[in-house]
């Protein structure tokens, strides 16, 4: 039966099947069929198992059979097994189909799936290049952040190495400065030296002798002060000064000069100068403060005529070594005077002031034989300071004689005059035998230097006296004036007031290295209260309950006190004025002045416990004359704590702890204060001192304060 299936299928004879229809070899495997119809055929032949064999439909592929229906046991209708397999086979088909309906319902899920699932992947995979490519631009970020913060690193230390020799190169300035200070101390007082040795060499190596009436002196090349070719400029004999028969207030210069032309600068008020050639031959009257420039290319250079006796030689070296200054009374021309002649008469504004004379009587003449004077007086103070009127009560209450001399009537006529006049004068009225009072504002050095060169010079002994008062209180007076003798009143006086002002209190107060005898600082008796108790505490004992008298200090209680307990300890040294007077040999003292306040301050925290803290220093600038050190609770709850300057003064740099000035005082031998500095502290904005918020008035800081509970700085 198996090699009939190989060949040409042969008719059986029991089989029933048409040899019409041909057949197949059966399939290998079962699961072979095809979803399209076929025909079953069933070989059966004896003694063999019944071949199933497919045929397909002409022209198609061959279709899964359907699988037969189940055997239910019952036999076809037409009682042939034939029909019983068909119906098998077409019911597993069925099933079969319906399975594979299902499977490719399912497989064509999963394919959609599994596009989703790609399409996710490719997503992802893009997403996750998109990151690598982020990842790879912060990597680069990083590296160059790395860079520039390596790099800021390197230059911040360039920077403080260069802090460091910046800092370095200020503290050799700050030392080199303080050597330029002393240097100039010392600078001023050898430019003082070289004026008296200046008038010494006017009058020996010059020959310029003393003019009386009648005399002349011959100036040329031996008088100027160049050498070399510049001195060919001169003629040996270049002028004649001769003084006028019957008056040393004039003299006449006559040019002898064959090389160039005698210059003579003639003034009326000592500012504008016009100016006179004077060819060989030719001759000029000059009056006092007039020069004679024997070179006419060096103006600068020249001899003034000053009477009574005075001829002055300005030179261009000392003039560029003196500080220039601005200032309505000063005379920056002018040089040291020289002594001339014996003057025979006073100009008006020497006069002697006494109660029957006033500064603007006529000029006396001195017949009584030159003698001794006690002593030149020199004022120094602002406008409307009080000096004229001091000078006044001085004449007016002294037995000995005084003469006031007034730089804004010394001038000719009692006009406004130059520094070099009121020399004259004072020199007139110092050989007349009188005391002089030298009525000016001599702010600084170089404008007292003359005074007390002629004191030295004609024996007499140069005093200072300084009025210190209110600078808003001089401006008051100065505008309140009426037909003052220099015109300084009204509006235009105040701003020359604080000017003049400013000029002093930046040049310092007179010093007896200047030469002078002794000086004197006049201030307000509120400003004086302190001095007045630490000289005689005895006397004030009544005024100040509680007071600790000691043989270095007294100790009081502040009769303002700005906060619930507030003590002063009074320094009882008398040159001690304020902490810028503080030396190193000073420290004893404050080491003193320390142990009496803690000692005050422990009793007054054994009777209170509830008190704050309390702190011990100084203000920078002392509202008060004489040293004190302030000893104050820090709750700073007080009635007399009213402005800001008050709160300013304790709350801030302003106020120098005790122990900070001593540590400076050893380290630098001085305290380095800076008055601008402090004034701007003391118009500070309002902070709390205890967590320095800010506040804009003092009902709300006081407010703020008392409620504020942050702990104190120590």
């Amino acid at each position: 039966m198996q090699s009939a299936l190989l060949g040409e299928p042969p008719v059986l004879p029991d089989s029933g099947v048409s040899s019409r229809h041909p057949y197949r070899p059966l399939p290998r495997r079962a699961n072979c069929w095809r979803s399209q119809p076929a025909s079953v055929r069933v070989i059966r032949g004896r003694g063999v198992p019944p071949v199933y064999a497919f045929q397909s439909s002409p022209g198609q592929e061959q279709p899964h059979a359907e699988a037969p229906a189940p055997f239910n046991g019952a036999e076809p209708r037409d009682g042939s097994a034939t029909s019983t397999i068909e119906m098998f086979v077409a019911d597993g088909s069925r099933t079969l189909k319906a399975e594979l309906s299902v499977a490719a319902a399912e497989m064509r899920a999963l394919s959609s799936e599994l596009l989703e699932a790609r399409q996710g992947l490719r997503q992802s995979h893009t997403e996750v290049k998109l990151l690598r490519a982020s990842l790879a631009e912060r990597d680069r970020r990083l590296d160059a952040t790395k860079s520039q913060l390596l790099a800021a690193r390197v230059a911040a230390a360039e920077k403080d190495d260069a802090l460091l020799k910046a800092y370095g190169q200020l503290t050799a300035a700050c030392h080199e400065r303080s050597d330029l200070r002393q240097q100039l101390i010392d600078t001023q007082g050898e430019l003082t030296d070289t004026r008296m040795e200046l008038q010494q060499w006017i009058n020996e190596m010059h020959q310029l002798k003393d003019l009386h009436s009648g005399a002349a002196v011959k100036l040329g090349r031996a008088h100027i002060s160049v050498t070399g070719s510049a001195s060919l400029e001169v003629s040996r004999v270049q002028c004649e000064v001769l003084c006028q028969p019957g008056s040393e207030l004039e003299a006449r210069v006559t040019s002898l000069g064959t090389i160039n032309p005698t210059l003579v600068r003639k003034s009326a008020d000592g500012e504008r100068w016009s100016d006179i050639w004077l060819q060989q031959g030719q001759s000029e009257l000059i009056a006092m403060g007039d020069r004679i420039a024997l070179r006419h290319a060096a103006p600068e250079e020249y001899i003034q005529f000053e009477p009574p006796g005075v001829v002055a030689m300005g030179v261009a070296t000392l003039r560029q070594q003196a500080t220039p200054r601005q200032h309505a009374e000063a005379d920056f021309a002018d040089a040291p005077p020289t002594k001339r002649a014996k003057p025979s008469q006073a100009p008006a504004a020497c006069v002697p002031l006494d109660s029957s004379r006033t500064a603007t009587a006529a000029p006396a003449a001195v017949d009584a034989p030159a003698q001794l004077p006690r002593m030149v007086l020199i004022l120094c103070g602002p406008p409307g300071s009080g000096k004229s009127t001091f000078c006044q009560q001085l004449a007016a209450l002294s037995a000995s004689s005084w003469v006031r001399v007034n730089q804004d009537t010394a001038g000719k006529n009692g006009k406004k005059g130059t520094r070099a006049q009121c020399v004259a004068a004072a020199i007139k009225a110092l050989q007349a035998g009188s005391c002089v009072l030298v009525d000016r504002c001599n702010f600084d050095v170089q404008q007292r230097a003359d005074f007390v060169a002629l004191a030295q010079q004609l024996g007499a002994q140069a005093h200072a006296l300084v009025f210190k008062l209110p600078v808003a209180l001089c401006a008051q007076r100065a505008q309140q004036r009426i037909n003052h003798e220099g015109g300084v009143e009204g509006p235009r006086a105040a701003p020359l007031v604080y000017q003049i002002s400013a000029l002093a209190e930046k040049a310092g107060l007179p010093t007896r290295a200047e030469g002078l005898f002794s000086m004197m600082v006049c201030q307000s008796d509120a400003e004086d209260v302190l001095r007045k108790v630490a000289m005689e505490p005895e006397r004030h004992s009544s005024k100040f309950p509680g007071m600790v008298v000691g043989e270095q200090c007294v100790l009081i209680n502040d009769a303002y006190p700005k906060a619930k307990c507030h003590g002063l300890v009074i320094a009882r040294d008398p040159e001690l004025d304020g902490p810028d007077q503080l030396r190193t040999e000073h420290l004893a003292l404050l080491q003193r002045m320390q142990d009496v306040g803690e000692r005050w301050a422990a009793e007054q925290k054994a009777a209170n416990p509830a008190l704050e803290p309390f702190k011990l220093g100084f203000h920078a600038i002392p509202s008060m004359r004489q040293l004190h050190l302030h000893v104050i609770s820090q709750d700073f709850e007080s009635a007399c704590l009213k402005h800001k300057k008050h709160w300013n003064s304790f709350t801030t740099a302003f106020f120098r702890p005790i122990s900070a000035v001593r540590e400076e005082l050893e380290r630098e031998g001085r305290l380095a204060l800076d008055k601008a500095v402090a004034e701007q502290l003391l118009k500070a904005d309002l902070r709390c001192h205890r967590c320095r918020a800010a506040c804009k008035t003092m009902p709300a800081l006081k407010a703020h304060t008392s409620a504020c509970k942050v702990p104190l700085q120590s």
